[in-house]
């Protein structure tokens, strides 16, 4: 479903590609921000899948060598005990393919940018390989980037998601088979400070009563019910 998160990580994606391809010598990373409920980790598995990139979704509690291990068994190695070993099967797939592929995404990014730890293995593997990486999580990476320094954030883009846009009204809208003025309804849902989320909740909610068409009243209520 190409909702705007959807989008907005595939140019972001596209874009470090390019920079790759243009200077294959120079390690580049992406950090993407948004608010809770835009449809980040839902559009990530889809980008994943689609574009054949690994991707995992980082946890609470780690180690520098749980970290690799886990970055192994994302890449579909067996995820040894030892960090050499994971190491060597990170190494060996990620050296098969051409310098502007080897992206790795990794989401809820924020638990991995608290800590100089995690982002000094990071920085070590993205040397090794010219690997880049695609961090994606909540607003306080923004804080974790602007507060401490660490070299990896040397070559790096940020973009921050909005928190909603037309792609996510107009998505939704054909999953619901639901009609409705797409500029219309995405300035409503700018102007109530909804996210993805609520617009999913909120058309579908209007599917099962079996509305046909969404009318800028009809949305406004939905919207009142869902709170």
């Amino acid at each position: 479903m190409k909702t705007h998160a959807y989008t907005t990580i595939v140019n972001c994606i596209k874009t470090l590609q390019g920079m790759k391809r243009e200077r294959p010598d120079v390690i580049v990373h992406a950090v993407v921000y948004g608010e809770w409920g835009t449809g980040k980790t839902r559009a990530l598995t889809e980008i994943a899948r689609n574009y054949s990139l690994p991707y995992w979704k980082a946890e609470q509690k780690l180690t520098p060598n749980k970290l690799i291990r886990k970055l192994a068994l994302a890449l579909g190695g067996d995820g040894g005990l030892f960090k050499e070993r994971n190491l060597d099967i990170i190494l060996g797939i990620l050296s098969r393919k051409p310098v502007p592929e080897r992206i790795f995404i990794i989401d809820e990014a924020q638990r991995i940018y608290r800590k100089h730890e995690y982002l000094n293995e990071l920085k070590d593997l993205g040397e090794e390989i010219m690997v880049s990486f695609l961090f994606v999580g909540d607003h306080s990476i923004r804080r974790y980037l602007a507060e401490t320094y660490h070299s990896l954030n040397k070559r790096i883009f940020i973009v921050e998601l909005d928190i909603i846009g037309k792609e996510s009204i107009e998505a939704f809208l054909k999953k619901y088979q639901l009609k409705g003025d797409v500029e219309t309804l995405t300035k409503i849902a700018k102007e109530r400070g909804l996210v993805t989320l609520d617009i999913d909740n909120a058309l579908f909610l209007l599917w099962k009563a079996q509305v046909k068409e969404v009318t800028p009243d009809i949305f406004k209520q939905a919207i009142t019910n869902l709170r």
